[in-house]
């Protein structure tokens, strides 16, 4: 059976990432504008009163508390990524509830440690923009909301978990009896069904993870709770699309899908993501390695089957 396969047109990839950040960075400013407008504005009856305390004091104050919350999260990240976020036993699933955990974790570490940059800056900037005419409390509140909104932004783009992502793969299919020797020849790789909406999808897009082994007859697939073997005539068709509802389409990452038949002659499309990478930059440049080595795969069926 023929294979057919098709990639997502460069031109039109262009504007939908720029859409996509523009929607990205328009939500950002305007929940930020609305929070501070909730704060009351300087010179207001909402204003607390002046504080008599020294300002050296109160930068001081700042310090401490900037400094203590960045040290808090980062020993809280460390924490995280070393107990693998509090999962220890690997005899049984545990994506499935790992990413419930992994949601909740990128709220609140990222969360503190961007107010304690804030609290930081906020000990330099609060008395400068105090004599800009500022109250007290705006001029202590825009460092701390500035540094929300640009680490915020830079977060999108950088995946703080892909340590944790790989952990979490090689201790499972170890738990397995896949070797390390065996592991060095896969690729990190997460599975989704491209039929459902990834709007739907609360905490993580990817239904599965593990490792996939390009070998010469063969696609094979272990992960956490899903492993298949796939010949060049069980793929019915390769093609590339982008997942609108996945922040991977802000760097034009197209994921491969493929259409295969199963043992039992359905159909099923599997779509592929690339784990354990840490930026957007670098999702899309594995996501074409990988489609690339796939396709030249399929390419060289033929010349196999004949």
């Amino acid at each position: 059976m023929a294979v057919t396969s098709s990639s997502p047109n460069p031109g039109e990839a262009k504007w939908k990432i720029a859409v996509g950040w523009a929607v990205v960075v328009g939500v950002t400013v305007i929940s930020v504008v609305v929070f501070f407008n909730l704060q009351g504005r300087p010179g207001t009856d909402g204003d607390l009163p002046e504080r008599s305390g020294p300002t050296w004091l109160q930068s001081l104050i700042l310090l401490g508390l900037g400094g203590f919350g960045m040290l808090a999260a980062s020993v809280a990240y460390l924490v995280v990524i070393q107990t693998q976020c509090f999962t220890f036993n690997f005899q049984r699933l545990v994506w499935s509830s790992a990413k419930d955990k992994i949601y909740i974790a990128n709220i609140l570490v990222p969360a503190i440690f961007m107010i304690g940059v804030g609290l930081l800056l906020a000990a330099f900037l609060t008395p400068l923009l105090e004599r800009q005419g500022l109250s007290k409390d705006a001029a202590w509140l825009t460092p701390i909301i500035g540094s929300l909104v640009v680490l915020q932004l830079a977060l999108v783009w950088v995946n703080l978990w892909a340590p944790l992502e790989k952990r979490l793969i090689t201790r499972r299919l170890a738990a397995q009896g896949i070797t390390p020797e065996q592991m060095q020849f896969g690729s990190f790789v997460g599975l989704s069904d491209p039929t459902r909406s990834s709007l739907k999808k609360f905490t993580a897009i990817e239904e599965d993870v593990g490792m996939l082994w390009i070998e010469p007859e063969r696609l094979v697939y272990f992960g956490d709770k899903e492993q298949f073997s796939l010949t060049p005539e069980q793929v019915l068709a390769a093609e590339r699309k982008v997942d609108a509802a996945s922040t991977t389409a802000l760097s034009g990452t197209a994921h491969l899908i493929l259409r295969v038949r199963q043992p039992d002659g359905a159909e099923r499309q599997i779509r592929l993501h690339t784990s354990g990478v840490w930026t957007l930059g670098r999702k899309r440049t594995a996501m074409d390695s990988l489609a690339k080595r796939i396709n030249e795969w399929l390419a060289a069926a033929p010349a196999r089957t004949q």
